[in-house]
């Protein structure tokens, strides 16, 4: 026989008397606003000037609906204190078999939570074991939850989607297994939806900008389109899960839950009957999970030390260092740079061993010489208009695609047709290449432009946003910068001193 896995307590109807629901004329004025926001979300834009334009609009019909949606919120956004629920929840864990005897939640200075270590822990000790029990994933969710979510094809195609949905359930279900976990999850996030165009704007000029614009259009696009269709799900007297988002279902808690998702998910072996059998050596198939208690646990440089255990069905974790009694115990979230952190996980980290920067590069149709370019680049797996990494950290500052794209770029007919026609175009990638020294200077002259613009779209400088960044941690009299802000300065410092080194390491690559 399988294992069996722990399913979510049904769920059943609030009590009428705390069921609050909207009057016809504010789910009319409601229904309208959505509507606009779902043509709206379907709109492309064409460069970042009208993403941000775009992005305004959609800002100002989301803050109509939750302007109509706070009567029906159950987001507590004012007397939320996670810290008295730990006890609770950590009883929560170790009464359903979580082994963390030697760690606990604590509040540390500029981490919120995090977790401490109670003893002495050498480097690669088991800190933590989490059962699969307490492993929160779609397939724990009541029978008519994964029916419900079935049912649409949003919610059924994206497993994190499917995630998310499972989480809102829960989150209305006062009954809920889970509740001692929910009860310690933040209510608000540091992730881009939760930030105001006034604190965005601070990444304008930046390679963060657009991504954070797109996460935001299409989380409001998402909650529009799931929005409408548990309008029509709700009129079936049959569908209970239909009947309950048609009148709790809010922007609030969809980007609440979404943003859950995207900060503490992990990818785990899917427990069956047939991956019961499988041993360690084994590859089986995986879904996305949050993880609770070793979620509360922040990040590091390093390399992944936890797994799941398919034999023993348990999440495990090892110490990344030696960690002394009372210091903090980290985890390494895996290999993203700091817009990835930024935009996913609502943070960014200095001297992020990751850390790179994106650049979208792109041939003109109008060159001469654009196919044979053309032909060129695809042989180094290189698009004609591509956004690729091109910035990474020191030594190597200059990715290959970028050097190979300049050097492509800047070659004349004759050359692109040798290189085109060689079996060693693939040299083209590397910094040490046998080419002409007029392409090649060229080449890093053009690669110095491209870093020069970069650090010009910002209306800072690096020693100005340095300053601001100073000034905002010693809190100097007449510096007003909150937290959200804070961090965008600090994205902003760290990219422009990636740039700034990388375009003096350009300039020495020059030949005369």
């Amino acid at each position: 026989m399988g294992k069996k896995t722990k399913k979510s307590s049904p769920l059943t109807t609030t009590p009428k008397e705390n069921f609050k629901k909207l009057s016809m004329t504010k789910r009319n004025e409601l229904n309208s606003y959505v509507n606009s926001l779902l043509k709206l979300g379907f709109i492309q834009t064409i460069n970042v000037t009208e993403q941000w334009n775009q992005y305004v609009e959609i800002v100002s019909l989301l803050e109509r609906i939750k302007m109509i949606e706070s009567e029906i919120s159950v987001i507590n956004k004012k007397n939320f204190r996670r810290n008295t629920a730990l006890d609770e929840f950590t009883k929560f864990i170790e009464d359903n078999g979580g082994k963390i005897n030697d760690v606990k939640i604590t509040d540390f200075p500029g981490y919120d939570l995090g977790l401490e270590a109670l003893k002495d822990f050498k480097e690669n000790e088991m800190f933590i074991t989490i059962p699969d029990k307490l492993v929160f994933s779609f397939d724990k969710a009541a029978e008519n939850v994964q029916y419900a979510a079935k049912m649409v094809s949003l919610i059924a195609s994206m497993p994190n989607i499917s995630l998310a949905f499972f989480l809102m359930i829960e989150r209305l279900n006062p009954n809920s297994f889970w509740k001692p976990y929910l009860d310690v999850l933040p209510e608000r996030y540091s992730t881009v939806m939760y930030f105001t165009p006034t604190e965005l704007n601070e990444l304008k000029g930046s390679s963060a900008l657009a991504p954070a614009l797109n996460q935001i259009k299409n989380i409001a696009r998402q909650y529009a389109v799931l929005y409408q269709i548990y309008q029509q799900l709700g009129e079936d007297p049959k569908n209970e899960i239909g009947k309950l988002l048609k009148e709790r279902f809010t922007y609030d808690l969809y980007c609440w839950a979404v943003s859950t998702v995207m900060t503490r998910q992990n990818l785990i072996p899917i427990t069956s009957p047939t991956t019961d059998n499988l041993t360690k050596d084994d590859n089986p198939i995986t879904k996305p999970a949050l993880i609770p208690f070793w979620d509360m646990a922040n990040h590091t440089n390093g390399h992944l030390t936890t797994s799941y255990n398919i034999e023993s069905h348990q999440v495990e974790s090892l110490t990344l260092n030696e960690c002394k009694k009372g210091e903090q115990i980290f985890i390494y979230y895996g290999n993203r740079n700091n817009t990835d952190l930024l935009v996913h996980n609502g943070f960014v980290f200095p001297n992020n061993k990751n850390e790179s920067i994106m650049i979208r590069l792109s041939l003109s149709s109008a060159d001469k010489l654009f196919t044979e370019r053309n032909n060129l680049l695809e042989k180094l797996d290189i698009k004609a208009s591509e956004y690729l990494v091109g910035i990474l950290p020191g030594p190597t500052f200059i990715s290959e695609k970028l050097l190979g794209f300049a050097r492509v770029f800047n070659m004349t007919k004759e050359q692109l047709d040798r290189w085109v026609e060689s079996d060693r175009a693939g040299d083209l990638l590397h910094i040490d290449c046998a080419i002409e020294t007029e392409c090649e200077s060229k080449a890093w002259n053009f690669i110095q432009n491209r870093l020069s613009l970069l650090l010009k779209m910002s209306p800072t400088t690096l020693d100005e946003d340095k300053e601001l960044l100073e000034q905002s941690y010693s809190g100097a009299k007449g510096v007003k910068i909150n937290r959200h802000k804070q961090m965008l300065i600090q994205f902003r410092v760290i990219e422009k001193t990636l740039l700034t080194e990388a375009l003096e390491f350009a300039k020495g690559r020059v030949k005369c």
